[in-house]
């Protein structure tokens, strides 16, 4: 049998609480492999879902940990690309009466997998004056991702990071608009009002700056618009000519 075959297999067993093989017997000898791996992969989880954690318990985040590890083992080489399903299992029976909970695991692996970017050159909105750049299309960062969530999850952000309980209002249905984006190695939150999204919608469907203000006033007359040279400059928007570099 060859070296691969032979790590594949025994890694297989290690995962599979019924698998047999002549390689280890008896089974009891994988006890020890089994329980390292598991605390790796609890750690793991406890760093990419903090805020479930915290919501929950110490106890039901391990009973959830262990059973997502049973549905779905890791086939991945790199540790921190697992895990992306685990708000799903919570979407489909509404976790221990916490009906945000399973938004508030998406909200922590979309913060977990954000890719880190880096752009040559940053276009300055001033050098082609307000008309030419009203009428200009933007696009917005290949580092950002545009949410809607029917939960208040900034607030609930907040409760985790204050170690305080959510109130009753806080855990009620409230959509909540979010801008997430990793331009260099910092992560960046932006709460958004409604006309807001719609404006970054707008661009996000590549219409001129033009465009998406009069999508954006259609809700709200009192939109302003965004200082756009500052969000060229914390690299959230960019002109559609530019490029812009996944690391």
């Amino acid at each position: 049998m060859q070296l691969s075959n032979m790590q594949a297999e025994f890694i297989e067993l290690i995962q599979n609480h019924h698998a047999q093989n002549e390689l280890l017997i008896p089974v009891k000898n994988l006890i020890y492999y089994k329980q390292k791996i598991e605390d790796h992969f609890l750690a793991h989880f406890a760093s990419v879902y903090p805020m479930v954690k915290y919501f929950t318990s110490d106890t039901i985040f391990i009973t959830m940990v262990k059973k997502y590890i049973d549905y779905f083992p890791c086939r991945y080489s790199n540790i921190n690309e697992y895990g992306e399903f685990f708000f799903e299992m919570m979407a489909d029976n509404q976790v221990f009466h916490l009906p945000f909970l399973h938004e508030l695991a998406q909200f922590e692996w979309l913060c977990h997998s954000m890719p880190t970017i880096t752009d040559d050159g940053r276009l300055s909105v001033t050098s082609h004056g307000p008309s030419q750049t009203l009428n200009k299309t933007f696009i917005l960062h290949p580092s950002c991702r545009l949410e809607q969530f029917h939960f208040p999850i900034l607030n609930l952000r907040e409760c985790y990071l204050k170690k305080e309980a959510p109130s009753f209002a806080i855990m009620q249905s409230q959509t909540q608009y979010v801008l997430i984006t990793r331009p260099q190695s910092k992560l960046c939150i932006f709460k958004l009002k409604e006309s807001e999204w719609i404006f970054f919608c707008g661009l996000q469907a590549q219409k001129t700056i033009q465009e998406a203000q009069k999508e954006a006033e259609r809700y709200d007359t009192h939109f302003q618009l965004l200082d756009l040279d500052a969000m060229i400059e914390e690299r959230i928007i960019l002109d559609s000519s530019n490029k812009a570099t996944v690391l």
